[in-house]
């Protein structure tokens, strides 16, 4: 970050600061989301509903191996802009040189044991005879890739907790695109089946990597990695999991929820049903991601002012933020209502079917995504002012409340209860993130206050 920059995270106009970072990351973000739609669009065309199937099993491991980027990346990041908030840079550096360690850490760690306990992961998450097969193939070449995953996802935070969201950006755009060129290359001209969408994805991955490790060894970076700061440092380690836990958290009870939710999908609707929920999942991933891309864009806002003391900044940040996030949740919601067969036929084959259950099913689901946008701009908030316990609870009552939606209502309404399980979540979550942002912006009122009535006097 440099002087200009943090010149403007403290006194440029909050709308024109919010595009300025909300732009590239939520692109970044959308891009970086594509692989997986990507995969299931190819995957659906190629294969079959079976091959899709087998792809969503697999997803919960994804989404732990996910969760540790997330808490390492997002955790660091937000220090390291509250940090910088503070001209703080030697601490930012620590935060660095630790996050990159704890990478590398877990990713040995995550391959051995995924690859040792495979199969069993697999059952978990509702594999049957039929589908193992391909999920296992698929998962063992993504799981030797994770040390690729993990410093892609989770360095490219930090990049952007600099202030630099442009190359962050690229850096997504680099990866999603040349996944896009390989997977239709090892899926229709070598027919490696759900073994290319792998390697593709890891490969995409690699290439990720190295151009992050470029941009901090490279010189054109304002942080940088010294050798005196690649050590665990366990106490900063804390830290970083103990900021980054919200987002963790989160994805680890989604993987649980995941997990139950295959099983009563398998149950209740057989590998159809699970085809139709990959396939949903794989449409509000492309909506999830945006939304990540605007909470990313307004931390390093939120950390650098909560840093500087601008709470007025924070607080027109968060009304900003939350406004934006509504209108696109609302835009999608009516596309979605609107053209839910021109969605699934992207990956239908031969008229299967799939289109048909899986509009009926898209309607339910997305019945309360105008209300999505609030939860997930509250989750971020709360991480990025370094207040983690209210971003776990917030994460927790919804995921807690999605279980017992998907355990319970499906004995009531069968399939279609398990369809309306993500709007009953939804509408609780929503509730509980409104009384705890109107409770954490009193405390800043009064922050404020005591701030103003020294100058008065």
């Amino acid at each position: 970050m440099s002087l200009e920059q943090a010149h403007r995270l403290e006194h440029e106009k909050i709308p024109q600061l919010l595009l300025r970072f909300s732009i590239p990351s939520t692109v970044a973000t959308v891009v970086h989301g594509t692989y997986n739609v990507v995969d299931r669009i190819f995957v659906g065309k190629a294969v079959g509903e079976e091959a899709l199937a087998a792809l969503a099993v697999a997803m919960p491991v994804m989404m732990i191996m996910m969760a540790f980027g997330m808490m390492f990346g997002r955790g660091g990041s937000a220090l390291i802009s509250i940090h910088m908030g503070e001209k703080r840079f030697d601490k930012a550096e620590r935060v660095l040189g630790t996050g990159l360690l704890l990478f590398c850490i877990l990713s040995f760690l995550f391959t051995c044991f995924g690859l040792i306990y495979i199969d069993p992961l697999l059952r978990i998450f509702g594999a049957n005879d039929a589908i193992m097969p391909m999920a296992r193939e698929y998962l063992s070449i993504i799981l030797w890739g994770s040390l690729f995953h993990e410093i892609s996802f989770g360095v490219n935070n930090y990049i952007r907790s600099e202030g630099n969201a442009k190359t962050a950006m690229m850096t997504a755009f680099f990866a999603a695109g040349l996944n896009v060129v390989l997977d239709p290359i090892f899926l229709f001209v070598f027919n490696m089946g759900v073994a290319g969408v792998a390697w593709a994805t890891i490969i995409a991955q690699f290439a990720s990597a190295v151009w992050v490790m470029l941009y901090y060894f490279g010189g054109k970076s304002l942080l940088r990695f010294h050798l005196k700061n690649l050590v665990l440092d366990m106490q900063l380690a804390g830290r970083i999991i103990f900021v980054g836990s919200p987002p963790f958290l989160m994805n680890v009870c989604g993987c649980v929820s995941l997990a139950i939710l295959n099983n009563q999908l398998q149950k209740f609707g057989g590998i159809r049903a699970i085809a139709v929920m990959s396939v949903i999942f794989t449409v509000m991933s492309v909506v999830y991601m945006p939304l990540v891309g605007i909470a990313q864009g307004a931390q390093p806002i939120f950390g650098y002012n909560l840093g500087a003391a601008r709470y007025d900044r924070v607080r027109s940040t968060l009304r900003l933020t939350l406004t934006v996030a509504s209108i696109l949740c609302m835009g999608v919601f009516i596309f979605v209502e609107t053209f839910p067969n021109l969605i699934f036929a992207l990956f239908e084959r031969d008229q299967s079917g799939l289109m048909r259950d899986g509009a009926y099913a898209c309607r339910y689901f997305v019945m309360l995504l105008p209300l999505v946008g609030t939860i997930f701009v509250s989750t971020n908030y709360f991480q990025a002012i370094n207040k983690p316990v209210e971003s776990i609870v917030l994460s927790l009552v919804r995921q807690s409340i999605s279980v017992l939606s998907v355990l319970i209502l499906p004995f009531w309404f069968g399939l279609d209860g398990i369809w309306i399980s993500e709007p009953a979540s939804t509408a609780i979550a929503f509730a509980v993130a409104v009384i705890m942002l109107l409770v954490e912006q009193k405390k800043l009122n009064n922050r404020q206050l005591e701030l103003e009535l020294p100058a008065k006097a």
